[in-house]
């Protein structure tokens, strides 16, 4: 560890920018200082489904370049806090004051508890720092899908996260720290409780002129990770990881030029703890992404290479494409494709991601895309309203999937539907293949109501080898999704969401059905009342195997900005 923390403070000289989205805006020209404008949005204290949202493999949706600007003004969760700081800047037609504080607090009839703070130290025009807490979870009683037994459950995340930004003239410098612990139990007779410790240091710059012809960002992060009560391994099984990331992008001219993206990771297991490094390589991964790209009135395009080096363990060379393109037609209709692919970095933080609930009794390598291909098609007949019909192909390799299983005997009892009790919740890996086809639409009428809605339906398959195991692949591979949502504001103070979510899995597991209703009150200036109803069917169904997610339940709380 002594070693690690001489390696955590030589990081600390890694430089790094985080990758910030800003739209571009037209401002009159100062001597002092010339930036780009970043709007931190209003925090609107209507939380998120509090059941876990499906991850779906994610399909880019292109930008219409050429259609006249229009302001978001729709509702977004209260748990998308801006955690960086707003670049300050000079014009002669300035913004409005923005709250620099925002705090929320409630509470769950499982008990749920919703804590959330977040804070931007003005320091000066060219220092910022802001300061960001979460705490969030519940300790509540389920019932199992497997037996029908109650299981008292709890599961508690903490966060923490400090953020200092200083502007140069030429560049920008973020220098910052994140913490995280989450606490919780297993399932009955099965491994007790968890404690899942990360941290992250990091510093980095970035180029602060949009309109350089030669713009950097780069960025280091020296993290540790730690689990505790793993089987298999040893019971405090640590990871350690240096990372570089960032791209260097070159302008040929006004329309054309040269990108490169790159990442640099290597993760260390201790050598004391065998089991661990049995199960997780240490390795170091080299990645970087070299594509020329083209903008003008009509045309987006990228065309490049993805490149994906790994030294120590897992295949040493793979290739994917990088090809992005978007035409607009009129200002009201585009078209667009991608064939693109990757990596992802099967870390502890990964895992965690995927399923808290899994500890691996094999050996893990790195899942790889090796295309994913989408084709679509985007329409605005009328200002507010959008349509995106899409479609496209999709191949993993190494995918994960979960795989229950008794530690002490094998897994060819397991085939039975009604997920019989087990010990452990594995993961094993398999190549899947899916073909998709989907569409959303979104509607907004000023700031009194918008509509969204998207529907997508995925079908999978996998190796022949993949047929032969005891536990199906797809068994929580998602097939058929659903989401609707309204907000609209029948009063000035009032604010209603009513949403549905449906997920179909292509296993035999029970679909989620999710109806909510949501809803904020201002009170007074800067304070507001929130309250948050989810399932209100009172369905039963899981997003991890042989863990129930809550029945009705209800959060609400008071909200602040200050």
């Amino acid at each position: 560890m002594k070693r690690f923390y001489h390696i955590a403070l030589l990081s600390a000289f890694y430089v790094n920018a985080l990758p910030i989205a800003s739209s571009a805006q037209t401002i009159a020209k100062d001597s002092t200082m010339t930036r780009t404008v970043v709007v931190e949005q209003e925090y609107t204290p209507i939380l998120s489904d509090a059941s876990k949202i499906t991850v779906l493999p994610k399909v880019e949706t292109p930008i219409v370049t050429k259609k006249q600007v229009e302001y978001a003004t729709g509702l977004a969760p209260a748990v998308a806090i801006q955690t960086e700081g707003m670049q300050a800047y000079v014009s002669t037609k300035e913004q409005g004051p923005t709250n620099a504080g925002y705090a929320r607090m409630g509470y769950g009839n499982y008990g749920q508890l919703d804590l959330f703070g977040n804070y931007l130290f003005k320091l000066s025009q060219r220092d910022h720092l802001n300061l960001r807490l979460l705490m969030d979870g519940r300790d509540g009683t389920l019932t199992l899908p497997a037996n029908g037994g109650d299981w008292k459950s709890y599961f508690y995340r903490t966060e923490a996260n400090l953020t200092y930004r200083h502007q140069f003239n030429a560049v920008d410098l973020t220098v910052g720290g994140d913490f995280g612990v989450s606490n919780f139990n297993f399932i009955p007779n099965s491994l007790g409780k968890q404690k899942l410790t990360a941290g992250d240091i990091h510093v980095g710059v970035q180029s602060a002129n949009e309109n350089n012809p030669l713009r950097f960002a780069v960025e280091g992060h020296a993290r540790w990770y730690e689990r505790q009560n793993n089987p298999g391994y040893a019971p405090d099984a640590t990871e350690r990881q240096i990372q570089t990331k960032g791209f260097v992008s070159g302008s040929m001219n006004e329309e054309q030029g040269i990108h490169i993206d790159f990442n640099l990771t290597h993760l260390a297991y201790s050598k004391s703890e065998e089991g661990s490094e049995r199960l997780f390589q240490s390795r170091t991964l080299v990645d970087f992404t070299p594509y020329y790209e083209l903008k003008n009135d009509n045309w987006s395009l990228q065309a490049g290479a993805h490149v994906d080096l790994s030294f120590s363990a897992g295949k040493f060379f793979r290739l994917a494409p990088h090809v992005k393109a978007q035409y607009v037609l009129s200002d009201h209709y585009l078209i667009y494709g991608q064939a693109t692919g990757g990596r992802f970095i099967n870390d502890f933080r990964r895992l965690e991601e995927v399923c808290p609930y899994a500890s691996p009794l094999s050996p893990i390598n790195d899942s790889y895309e090796q295309l994913q291909s989408t084709i679509g098609f985007k329409i605005s007949p009328t200002n507010g309203l959008w349509f995106n019909l899409y479609g496209g192909y999709q191949s993993l390799k190494d995918e994960w999937y979960q795989n229950p299983t008794l530690y002490t005997q094998p897994t060819v009892g397991l085939t039975t539907p009604s997920l019989p009790a087990y010990s452990i919740l594995d993961l094993k890996a398999t190549n899947a293949t899916n073909t998709f086809i989907g569409l959303r639409t979104t509607y907004s009428y000023k700031e009194s109501f918008s509509l969204s809605a998207e529907g997508e339906y995925r079908h999978w398959s996998t190796d022949h080898s993949a047929t032969e195991l005891a536990v199906d692949p797809l068994f929580l591979k998602p097939e058929v999704s659903l989401k609707l949502q309204t907000d609209f504001r029948p009063l000035p103070n009032l604010l209603i969401q009513t949403g549905y979510k449906y997920t179909g899995w292509s296993g035999q597991a029970k679909a989620i059905s999710n109806l909510y209703l949501g809803g904020n009150y201002a009170l007074l200036k800067g304070i507001s009342i929130y309250a948050r109803f989810d399932n209100l069917l009172n369905k039963t169904y899981q997003y991890h195997w042989g863990y129930p997610t809550e029945g009705f339940n209800l959060v609400g709380g008071l909200s602040f900005k200050f």
